[in-house]
């Protein structure tokens, strides 16, 4: 470093992964130890492969080939490139983690500090953003619009589950016509589930239309009996809970 400032000259600093090597037994480097670089132009898979051993002795494996493609060019043309173990691993399947420093990963070290640099001035510009809504009210802003919906969206829920105690007549079909459950159903605004139940009760079992796979509820034949316990269904009060009312913008849907 020269003035504060990176020069061509300074060593490159680059953590990056070794290749898969194949190793007998649990051997594991020490963080510090001075890993090889070897090399190897007349690899028949990657004409940029660069082995690396620890103690001269242990093939670890090879430099990624990503990096190598990068690396390779400069070690041939006689640039230094030192590396030392930055994590050993735990002696079992290989990954290594490596220490490269060394005028030969210079632009590496180039292109690290301007990805570090960018993400620092994006943080810095989040920051800076958050504080300029803080200041200006709009995060408040947000939290005040919030809890009013909430205020809405309870007194509705309050207004519906008054109204639905009062009692109505629904216009139900006459005594021997025909009407499915999801035609009761919305009649007297309960569900579906809910018609098959009382009909259930009076006895009056579901019929159903099998044709192949498939299979659907056929219509109901209104009876007296079904007609007045549907009716008696409308005439009792019921409460809606806060969860059946549905908000959407200024729109209101229970």
């Amino acid at each position: 470093m020269r003035n504060g400032r990176w020069t061509p000259e300074d060593d490159a600093v680059l953590l990056l992964e070794a290749g898969e090597g194949i190793l007998y037994g649990r051997v594991r480097p020490v963080v510090g130890d001075r890993l090889h670089l070897v090399r190897e132009p007349e690899n028949r898979h990657d004409a940029n492969a660069v082995e690396v051993w620890w103690r001269n002795e242990y093939k670890l494996g090879h430099v990624p080939r990503y990096l190598a493609r990068i690396v390779a060019p400069e070690l041939d043309a006689g640039k230094a490139l030192r590396a030392y173990v930055w994590n050993g691993g735990d002696g079992g399947a290989w990954s290594v983690d490596m220490l490269l420093v060394g005028p030969a990963v210079a632009k590496l070290h180039g292109q690290w500090l301007e990805r570090e640099a960018h993400n620092a001035e994006y943080t810095l510009r989040m920051v800076a953003r958050r504080r300029r809504r803080e200041s200006t009210g709009l995060v408040h802003a947000t939290v005040v619009d919030r809890e009013q919906a909430e205020r809405r969206r309870d007194r509705l829920a309050q207004a519906v589950s008054v109204f639905s105690r009062l009692p109505f007549e629904p216009d139900l079909p006459a005594v021997g016509e025909e009407a499915s459950a999801e035609v009761l159903a919305d009649r007297i605004g309960m569900s579906a589930s809910t018609v098959h139940a009382v009909a259930k009760r009076l006895g009056i079992g579901r019929r159903v239309d099998r044709r192949g796979w498939y299979a659907w509820a056929l219509p109901y034949v209104m009876t007296a009996e079904l007609r007045e316990a549907l009716l008696d269904r409308c005439r009792k009060p019921r409460a809606i809970g806060r969860q059946m009312v549905g908000i959407s913008g200024d729109r209101y849907a229970a």
